[in-house]
């Protein structure tokens, strides 16, 4: 029984940790500008920043700029890591 015990409070413990990082993700989320927003969609779609630009009318150093924000903002050290932020915000991708 109480290992029963341990087991399902391990668990809960492990959901509320989860759930805590959600919660960051979507804080971080919500600090993006709408363009950032944009930008951010596409890159996690894999285009690249001129194919970005393009695609949003900007230019592709508007794009980088932007791409840094996001970055920063979003505590990614990569576009790997950016794109598991999407995936776990529920971000098509």
């Amino acid at each position: 029984l109480m290992q029963k015990i341990e087991a399902a409070v391990r668990q809960y413990r492990d959901t509320r940790e989860a759930l805590g990082q959600l919660d960051v993700l979507q804080e971080r989320f919500s600090s993006l500008t709408a363009r950032e927003t944009d930008v951010m969609r596409n890159i996690v779609s894999g285009l690249s920043n001129k194919q970005v630009a393009n695609k949003l009318s900007i230019s592709p150093r508007t794009v980088e700029i932007h791409r840094s924000r996001v970055m920063e903002k979003m505590s990614a050290d990569s576009v790997a890591s950016l794109v598991r932020m999407a995936a776990t915000l529920g971000m098509e991708i």
